[in-house]
């Protein structure tokens, strides 16, 4: 459940630190090694960001 809460909170919220409190975590560092998981939208778009440097 906390994988899943931290890895839509990252979509929807955008913001680790918020979500770091909200999963009660002292250290970010265990919200984003720990608990982060990147779904294939944010690949796609950081896909789309970086394809726009080159156009």
């Amino acid at each position: 459940m906390r994988h899943t809460a931290q890895s839509i909170g990252r979509v929807v919220v955008g913001d680790d630190k918020i979500m770091q409190e909200r999963l009660g975590h002292a250290d970010i560092g265990v919200t984003l090694n720990t608990y982060t998981h990147l779904v294939s939208e944010q690949h796609r778009a950081a896909g789309d960001l970086i394809d726009g440097v080159f156009e």
